[in-house]
């Protein structure tokens, strides 16, 4: 079957749209259970048997020894489990009930093996990152409380002393909160910035109150038939952050307006070469037979236009 198989690629190999052999539970485990290869979410759902026993479900010894069909499995993309396979199948699944309980010392173990699967560079790597990013695994807490809970990556801030002034007044945000000692690490820090913690306001989309308004003034001498999208920004907690210059005395509001200013370039900096000037637009597409669209001044361009924030 192994030799037969490696000559028939178009039925197996991942990126191909008749790999319908993926689909049949072919794989024969150890224990003599046949499983398909792969989960839908293309992790492995089988490893190759290793040197001693796992607790990983694997590809039964006598049909993994074959040279052949050794050479078959690993071309399928199937190996020896690794950290990314333990983070995959062992500490993901424990984060995936919403109210599970998991001991302090447990979870700081989990977040150690996270940080090294996606450290390296297995061939899993994106499945782990992908997992991540859709789960509540991170301890955070809102600003002025000490209640923890879990929270999703791109959900949360640094807890940096310029963020902490920036939302003081703003109650809906979240700072990560676990130990300094490890995620204060730069290629900790790195890899929290790749699954969507962020170092800077994040700019949102919004529903501005007179949305309809200003569609309609946008599609002024064209037909109309439908929406296609319009997306308008808002900086997050720009409002409240900036309703405290009125609080403050003069170089109290200069260093305001230094950390607003420096939020604002850093977003600047992360944007293409030239393209600097959409980060405060925001666009309106529809149609009518044909497609238009229109940029405009985003909300928090607006915002920071009308407030009286810049010393001078």
């Amino acid at each position: 079957m192994c030799s037969s198989d490696l000559d028939q690629e178009r039925l197996w190999r991942r990126d191909s749209p008749r790999a319908n052999l993926l689909r049949v539970p072919f794989i024969r485990l150890q224990d003599n259970k046949h499983v398909v290869p792969f989960k839908s979410d293309g992790a492995p759902n089988v490893y190759l048997p290793g040197e001693t026993e796992t607790d990983f479900d694997t590809v039964h010894r006598l049909l993994a020894k074959p040279k052949k069909c050794s050479h078959f499995l690993r071309k399928l993309g199937l190996a020896e489990p690794d950290i990314t396979s333990e983070v995959l199948q062992k500490v993901i699944p424990q984060y995936e009930p919403d109210e599970t309980r998991i001991p302090e010392k447990k979870h700081l173990a989990n977040l150690r093996k996270i940080f090294r699967a996606l450290s390296g560079d297995s061939k899993n790597r994106g499945i782990v990152l992908q997992r991540l990013k859709g789960l509540s695994f991170l301890f955070c807490i809102q600003p002025g409380s000490k209640k923890r809970y879990r929270g999703i990556a791109n959900n949360l801030y640094f807890r940096t002393r310029q963020l902490e002034t920036f939302f003081e007044n703003e109650k809906d945000v979240w700072f990560l909160d676990e130990p300094q000692a490890l995620v204060s690490q730069d290629k900790i820090k790195r890899l929290l910035s790749e699954l969507g913690v962020e170092d800077k306001p994040r700019r949102i989309l919004v529903e501005p109150e007179d949305r309809w308004a200003k569609q309609r003034k946008l599609r002024e001498g064209y037909g109309y038939s439908r929406d296609v999208h319009y997306y308008d920004y808002e900086i997050q907690g720009l409002g409240s952050f900036l309703k405290t210059f009125k609080k403050v005395d003069l170089a109290e509001a200069t260093r305001q307006a230094r950390l607003l200013w420096d939020f604002l370039a850093t977003h600047l900096g992360k944007c293409a070469p030239g393209s600097e000037k959409s980060f405060f637009e925001g666009e309106y597409e529809w149609s009518n037979y044909s497609r238009y669209s229109k940029k405009f001044d985003a909300l928090f361009l607006n915002r920071l236009r009308a407030k009286e924030w810049l010393p001078g």
